[in-house]
């Protein structure tokens, strides 16, 4: 940091492996080791909050680009990307 003071890290792997579990709170097989954490230190009230199943922006259909959405109307399946265009050579 910009000040220089010390700052706690985590260097053991068990509580790594925790501090992941809560970075990638939103993964189904994560939400009941993080309720019996939380309820563990007494904060039951952001189970709610962080597990709510409605969170709309996990559950967005990927965009379709231009190409693939003209195609798919016209012909009924996914465009194929074309490996010869210009746009994939290498150089």
């Amino acid at each position: 940091p910009y000040t220089l003071e010390d700052i706690e890290t985590v260097k053991d792997i068990q509580r790594k492996k925790d501090q992941n579990k809560f970075f990638f709170w939103y993964k189904q097989e994560n939400h009941q080791w993080i309720k019996n954490a939380l309820n563990k230190e007494n904060r039951a009230d952001l189970i709610g909050k962080l597990l709510n199943n409605n969170k709309p922006f996990l559950n967005k259909p990927k965009a379709k680009t231009t190409l693939e959405a003209k195609t798919q109307k016209e012909f009924g399946k996914p465009a194929k990307k074309n490996p010869n265009s210009k746009r994939h050579k290498r150089r």
